[in-house]
């Protein structure tokens, strides 16, 4: 559904820092760790546990660096969190 979409709730997040529009990438930010937590809930017992561990790290991660206004350390973090919802979509 339109709420718990992991790839467009990153994408928003990555536009947002590249745009230095830290505000809205904190509440982005805010509106993907609530995706996440429907989404891990679902999968909880069918995902690799250590994905959705790294998956969690990651936007915890990302919640410093928007804080910060760390426009490369957010990306980083963005683009790892992507990679591990890959990883957890085979």
């Amino acid at each position: 559904t339109k709420d718990d979409d992991i790839k467009e709730s990153i994408e928003k997040v990555i536009d947002n820092v590249k745009e230095g529009q830290w505000e809205e990438a904190d509440r982005n930010t805010d509106s993907l760790s609530k995706a996440w937590k429907k989404v891990a809930h679902r999968m909880q017992f069918s995902a690799e546990k250590n994905e959705i561990e790294d998956f969690t790290t990651c936007i915890a991660r990302l919640r410093g660096a928007i804080q910060m206004q760390d426009k490369s350390n957010a990306i980083i973090e963005l683009y790892e969190a992507y990679e591990h919802w890959v990883d957890i979509g085979k």
